[in-house]
């Protein structure tokens, strides 16, 4: 809501407070809780929540808490979820039977499911972290849609929120990335947490004398979250401010209110010029588009892909800008497919979004040297160039593909270092890189004059580039900042062949 004050925006735990009886559920944090929760709009009377339970004190203080305020908030049901990734052998285990033991005091349902999220990975080319993240909500959504549970919450904390919102920067999110994982999203998760700190939760648990599990996995630097959490917010919090966390969780809250602003000024103007013709087929014409700024252009392709697929999962920067590029330039007739099927098309003087089934990945058909996105570990084909994309994802120690190193030109990758999606594309007057082993950035026109690249022959060299650099030019020089360097975990391997011969692809 623009203009609200937010309630809190300061630290919820420094104030003196009342001693409390551990059996009292009017417990200061419970309230605070539930000031957020009526605050955000969270919960409605009559809602039946899931509960996603890990056995790590952020997940128990939010049990804790929805049990406390189950009366009060009128909720049909509660249920606790645990998802067993199957990482930590009888650490897991214990866990797990923890878990158990807390719902069955509470008299609560308790639903469990496992997997072996490293084969997972391995099999989907993704790294640990996210095959994690993948393995578990996809229990979560799938027990909501089983148990008709209205609400998923989840224990994100304002810690979480610093953490994720500083990865995001890092890897080169937008403006609307920036008002981080929001309270509660379209998909009917809810975070009624993140108000909180991690010192004001572990501080709730030992007054009310809740015993919790402690992931050993996280106190490893063995992901950059990890990193974050262990070594960077840290620093910032000694060397910069004392209330880093507290300070971008105020600034998330800001971007929401300007998100919020956007989103009704995009459905306004939605209504007013784009026509919808069912639920496959957006329209819009292309001069009221061109008349706007390209600011609120790109948001308007965000907004047009989550209301045909009701997420914007998996777009990124360099696909509204591809796309934007494209429905600007190009002439009738040609066409553009995002990823999650859908697919961009000019006819006449108009633009038209279709949800077309069977279409993966993102290919460019609107002129005769089209950018190609990868998504992720897949094979990937740039006919204006002539080559074929191969990437793979696995982690260091393991075996790599077994490629034929006479065959094309591969390179080895820090693949945490890569901002996915990535694009192979010519250069362009102005590029720069950071050649590997070198300490400054070089303009790509010098090094082809040093490396001595006739001119005519320049065109042809294909770029591998992430959303903010060059990671590769094929067959000269890795750029240094995706370089395989002792702390790397997760390794992806590019190799870019011809994939030409008499003008059909091999």
């Amino acid at each position: 809501m623009i203009g609200r004050p937010h309630p809190f925006s300061g630290d919820v735990m420094m104030a003196k407070t009342t001693p409390h009886d551990p059996m009292n559920p009017s417990h200061p944090f419970v309230r605070l809780a539930s000031q957020y929760i009526e605050f955000e709009k969270l919960l409605q009377p009559g809602d039946h929540v899931l509960v996603g339970v890990s056995g790590g004190p952020d997940s128990l203080a939010l049990l804790e808490c929805l049990f406390s305020l189950r009366a009060s908030l009128s909720l049909r049901d509660l249920t606790v979820l645990h998802f067993d990734h199957g990482l930590r052998g009888e650490e897991s285990a214990k866990e797990k039977e923890f878990v158990r033991r807390v719902a069955q005091n509470k008299s609560l349902p308790f639903v469990s499911a496992e997997d072996d999220v490293r084969s997972f990975a391995a099999r989907e080319g993704l790294s640990l972290e996210m095959a994690a993240r993948t393995c578990r909500h996809r229990f979560f959504f799938q027990s909501m849609e089983l148990l008709k549970g209205d609400r998923l919450a989840l224990g994100h904390n304002a810690n979480d929120q610093a953490e994720e919102v500083l990865l995001r920067l890092c890897r080169g999110t937008g403006p609307s990335g920036m008002a981080g994982m929001l309270p509660r999203s379209r998909r009917g998760i809810i975070r009624p947490l993140l108000f909180a700190q991690r010192r004001d939760i572990l501080k709730f648990l030992r007054e009310l004398g809740i015993p919790h599990a402690q992931d050993s996995s996280n106190e490893q630097i063995i992901c950059q979250r990890n990193a974050l959490r262990q070594r960077v917010l840290p620093l910032l919090e000694a060397h910069l401010h004392p209330q880093i966390v507290r300070t971008l969780e105020r600034h998330t809250t800001l971007v929401r209110e300007e998100e919020s602003f956007w989103e009704q000024m995009l459905c306004s103007w939605f209504s007013c010029f784009a026509g919808r013709h069912g639920e496959s087929r957006i329209s819009v014409p292309v001069k009221d588009l061109q008349s706007q700024h390209v600011a609120f252009r790109k948001r308007f392709y965000r907004h047009v892909v989550r209301e045909m697929t009701g997420s914007c999962s998996g777009i990124f920067r360099v696909h509204v800008e591809a796309l934007d590029r494209w429905a600007m330039r190009s002439h009738s007739g040609r066409h553009m497919v995002l990823p999650n099927g859908v697919v961009a098309q000019k006819e006449g003087e108009t633009l038209q979004f279709t949800l077309e089934e069977g279409f993966s990945g993102a290919t460019f058909e609107a002129g005769p040297e089209p950018d190609v996105l990868m998504h992720g570990p897949g094979d990937y084909e740039a006919p204006a160039l002539g080559v074929k994309v191969q990437l793979r994802w696995y982690r260091k120690g393991d075996a790599g593909p077994a490629w034929d190193t006479r065959e094309g030109f591969h390179v080895h990758m820090d693949a945490q270092k890569v901002v996915w999606p990535l694009l192979i594309r010519r250069w362009q007057r102005g590029d720069r890189f950071k050649p590997l082993g070198l300490k400054g950035m070089k303009k790509l026109q010098d090094f082809f004059v040093d490396a001595k690249i006739p001119r005519r022959e320049r065109p042809q060299v294909p770029l591998v580039c992430d959303g903010g650099k060059i990671c590769w030019v094929v067959g000269h020089r890795l750029d240094d900042r995706v370089k395989v360097d002792p702390c790397t975990n997760e390794v992806l391997s590019v190799r870019v062949r011809q994939a030409f011969i008499e003008g059909d692809l091999s």
